[in-house]
């Protein structure tokens, strides 16, 4: 019992040090997103890309040997835009769940733009 304690207080020494950039990371990407979420989801998105930003700052700081401010940086960045592609997610299926067949029209239309118009 002892030696996983050892080990989860071997994770917590990493990770606490890239805990704070990656909260605030999450406080800009929650500030756009307000209209979107329910508090629910605004507390499970915001615990899980905190959690998410410090292991990515950890990740990148140690696989690169990088700086602590460069993994803490990037830290801030994931757990920001992690933030929004979830209240992002959670919009699209919202409005796939109100009104299908507008949503296929919608994505029907998104990827006919890409492919070249076929009038001269």
């Amino acid at each position: 019992m002892t030696a996983w304690l050892e080990r989860l207080g071997v994770i917590a020494d990493v990770l606490v040090p890239f805990l704070p950039p990656a909260i605030i990371g999450t406080f800009f990407g929650d500030a756009l997103r307000k209209d979107v979420l329910t508090p629910r989801q605004r507390a499970v998105a915001f615990l899980a890309m905190a959690v998410f930003g410090a292991l990515a700052g950890v990740s990148v700081a140690r696989e690169y040997s990088l700086s602590e401010y460069t993994g803490a940086a990037f830290a801030v960045i994931i757990s920001a835009i992690g933030t929004d592609l979830f209240g992002l997610a959670v919009a699209v299926i919202r409005q796939f769940r109100d009104n299908p067949l507008e949503f296929a029209t919608k994505i029907k239309d998104f990827v006919l733009s890409f492919l070249p118009s076929r009038k001269q």
